[in-house]
């Protein structure tokens, strides 16, 4: 059984647990219903789900975690040290989203999907060896990244994001992390000040912003 505990949110009790596989179907449904307008989501569950099962699965040092109210997955946060988390995701799945764009050809006119699909191409170029995805867990890193947060809409303001974060920053702590990063998009001025509010600052003061944002867990 994965380790977890109970948290009381707004006078609820909830579960917490580490996410498996028997809760891939949950978080694509979620996910989807967090981020509706997505490229990634715009693709289907099955492209959803494929992608978190990359990252659980994939070579990766990896931490999720789920709250459940009711049996019912309220939220959940995927970090750690990853290897080819997106280009691992489109090399093993190439051929089952190409078959997903070429039945469902109206997706190429969403601008959403053409900005994925270009991001695609470009990631693919730069990391075109094979991935072997029975690699080792990649070399321990002084960085944490917070690769997904996800809270379902009928959950929010509730805390559950907050609490998710914390559980990610135990991990990053537990690994001896130096920091821990992640990318928000700029224009989610919400989002923003959410990761601000927990002490999370643009990596480089330049601009334009990129929405990659970290936050110092250890003073050098």
């Amino acid at each position: 059984m994965s380790r977890g505990f109970k948290i009381l949110i707004t006078g609820q009790r909830l579960d917490t647990r580490v996410l498996t596989g028997a809760d891939l179907d949950a978080m694509a449904e979620l996910n989807i219903a967090a981020f509706p307008r997505s490229a990634l989501c715009a693709l289907g569950h099955e492209a959803v789900r494929r992608y978190y099962r990359w990252q659980l699965f994939g070579p990766h040092d990896v931490e999720a975690w789920g709250v459940f109210g009711d049996r019912m997955l309220l939220g959940f946060a995927v970090g750690g040290t990853f290897r080819h988390a997106t280009s691992g995701y489109l090399r093993r799945n190439l051929t089952f989203l190409a078959t997903r764009i070429a039945l469902r050809p109206w997706l190429l006119g969403n601008p959403l999907i053409r900005s994925g699909l270009a991001d695609g191409l470009r990631i693919l170029r730069r990391f075109g060896g094979k991935v072997d995805a029975h690699a080792g867990p990649p070399a321990p890193s002084s960085s944490f990244g917070v690769l997904a947060i996800a809270v379902s809409p009928a959950a929010r303001r509730m805390g559950i994001g907050r609490t998710l974060m914390q559980l990610m920053e135990t991990a990053a702590d537990r690994r001896g992390a130096d920091r821990m990063a992640l990318t928000v998009d700029p224009d989610n001025v919400g989002a923003v000040r959410f990761y601000r509010s927990l002490g999370f600052g643009p990596i480089s003061p330049t601009e334009p912003w990129d929405g990659r944002m970290v936050k110092a867990l250890r003073v050098p």
